[in-house]
């Protein structure tokens, strides 16, 4: 052999190795629900005791997504209990002409610069809504099917899916098709089954359905208790603006898979009066599981402190496995409370366990004390079998100091999922920053795999990363994951992506999308393991060092309306 063709094969040689063996960890597979001109992905189908679809292979329909659609950003969560989980005097929304209250939650809490904006687009949708000029915005679905629809339903959204893949569960808003009058804007349902509310209001009282245990017989959320301070002078059937908008105070729920309540859970220091100083006590439960013949839910309730009435993360700790009749003991997560030490949090809330009782969640930093120029969704993990719960934030790695973010959902592989900034600039008088959909494959003694961590090189990574083969004409070049929202033990995963058709220009993470020209769309997707991937398809995609504005109409990074805390419309790259 020449010394030419040695250096030529050795050559040869070295840009193989530089190529992974196969490509990516996940594919990724676009659900097209019924309608919408914005859908995201909310919950999989979970997968029980089936096998791995890293070790064994998964069909894009071997387990179902459900979702829900946009025409426009949402004025007040479909989902949450209070407006932007924080606002427990229902101050925001309780008029027509809010947009300047909705204006000072931004500039108090978020601190952008461009707040007028990011109200403007919330203010629009809500004061249709309170105005009852109705429409539907959100349409729930399941795969290609609209699912979870009752009778007259307007807004629907779903937060789980049973284990069947049959059944979804979520909240739907509901207006008499004859009289035109709200009924509730959320009632909790079961496919078409609207779960009982509970006693202390009238029919317009208000339930939301989070979760549903592992066996489907409970399910989990929140349930109207009582009237909020200002509205019980209202009565069924007024058309009032006023009254078809009342607001509740609310406890954690558990039904039957059936609809029947089973229990509500009590607010915490002893609290029994609804309405105190002009705001309406809260409690939810977000998930629950069994571990020992004992119930463990996990959401947030409401304590006293001095005259205040605070929203804190809690663990719900039963005394048998029958939640009717039991004894609840309630557990403030340690760490992640309003008051820690200072009112360093606005309110926190636990948004999943798992059956390691691996706890996790989110604790939002007040907008009176940001750090680094963020008042953001601080991201904490916690044991629930612990005497006193405590949280730890993550860190390290894509956890940079005071990356903010959603905690959405942790399977039994302690794998959690959810959204982090990918940004570390002020949002106090600057914008807000990128956000990404993130796997954590998470170390907890109890339940750990180690063979399931090592595929992820046991640490946490951006989605995109585990979706790049390499190949910029790819199907997942289409797609740059937003927010990962749900994951099952089989590890196929639901999220929302930024979708641009026949690929972005290359596979960098801020790539353009037909050089800037083309609109990209917000379309929900799932994404499934690669039978047969290992840490070593792994292959981080680069960045492009383009700093001009993108030209055309594309969807701002920061459109979604998802969880109402992020921003407007505009231009990105």
């Amino acid at each position: 052999m020449s010394c030419n063709s040695f250096r030529l094969s050795a050559l040869a040689l070295l840009v193989l190795s530089s190529v992974p063996a196969s490509a990516a960890l996940y594919d990724v597979v676009k659900v097209t629900g019924p309608s919408g001109t914005e859908q995201y992905g909310s919950a999989i189908q979970p997968s029980g005791a089936d096998g791995s679809c890293f070790t064994t292979a998964c069909s894009t329909v071997t387990y179902k997504l459900a979702g829900d659609s946009r025409n426009i950003v949402e004025g007040n969560s479909y989902r949450e209990e209070v407006p932007f989980a924080i606002d427990n005097g229902f101050n925001y929304v309780d008029g027509g002409s809010d947009l300047d209250d909705i204006d000072n939650y931004c500039d108090n809490e978020l601190g952008y610069s461009t707040c007028n904006y990011w109200a403007a687009d919330r203010w629009g949708d809500w004061f249709n809504e309170y105005d009852l000029n109705f429409s539907t915005n959100a349409t729930s679905f399941l795969e290609t099917t609209q699912a979870g629809i009752v009778t007259d339903s307007l807004n629907s959204v779903v937060n789980a899916i049973d284990s069947s893949g049959t059944k979804v569960i979520g909240n739907t808003s509901i207006v008499n098709s004859g009289s035109r009058v709200k009924e509730t804007r959320n009632r909790a349902f079961i496919n078409t089954t609207v779960l009982a509310t509970v006693g202390g209001v009238d029919a317009r009282g208000q339930t939301r359905a989070w979760g549903i245990s592992q066996d489907d017989t409970l399910i989990v959320g929140s349930a109207s208790t009582a009237f909020a301070y200002d509205y019980t002078g209202c009565t069924p059937g007024s058309t009032t603006p006023h009254c078809q908008n009342s607001q509740f105070a609310s406890k954690a729920a558990i039904w039957s898979s059936g609809g029947s309540v089973l229990t509500t859970i009590k607010w915490g220091d002893g609290l029994t009066a609804p309405n105190h100083d002009e705001v309406a006590l809260q409690g939810s439960a977000r998930a629950i599981v069994e571990n020992g013949g004992i119930l463990y839910a996990v959401g947030f309730n409401t304590y006293a402190d001095s005259s205040n009435r605070l929203m804190d993360a809690t663990v719900f700790v039963s005394n048998n496995s029958n939640p009717v009749g039991a004894t609840w003991t309630l557990k403030p997560i340690s760490g992640a409370r309003v008051n820690n030490g200072s009112y360093v949090h606005s309110n926190s809330v636990a948004t999943d366990i798992n059956n390691n009782l691996l706890v996790i969640g989110t604790a939002k930093r007040s907008g009176n004390l940001p750090l680094n120029g963020s008042a953001n969704n601080r991201l904490f993990v916690a044991d629930a079998s612990q005497i006193l719960i405590n949280a730890s934030y993550l860190s390290g790695g894509i956890f940079f100091n005071n990356a903010g973010g959603t905690m959405a959902a942790v399977n039994n592989f302690n794998e959690i999922v959810g959204q982090v900034d990918v940004e570390n600039h002020r949002e106090f008088d600057g914008k807000e920053r990128r956000k990404r959909g993130f796997i954590n494959p998470y170390y907890f003694a109890t339940g750990d795999v180690p063979t399931r961590r090592n595929i992820f090189q046991n640490k946490a990574w951006l989605l995109d990363d585990l979706t790049n083969d390499g190949a910029s004409s790819s199907v997942n070049n289409q797609f740059r994951i937003y927010d990962a929202t749900d994951i099952n033990d089989a590890g196929v995963i639901s999220g929302t992506a930024f979708y641009c058709a026949g690929g972005y220009d290359s596979t960098a993470h801020d790539a353009y999308c037909g050089g800037g020209n083309t609109q990209e769309k917000i379309v929900a997707v799932k994404l499934i393991p690669i039978n047969g991937a290992t840490s070593a398809n792994i292959s981080t995609r680069g960045y492009t060092d383009k700093s001009v504005e993108r030209q055309g109409a594309g969807i701002g990074l920061f459109a979604l309306g998802f969880l109402a805390l992020v921003g407007f419309r505009r231009k990105f790259h």
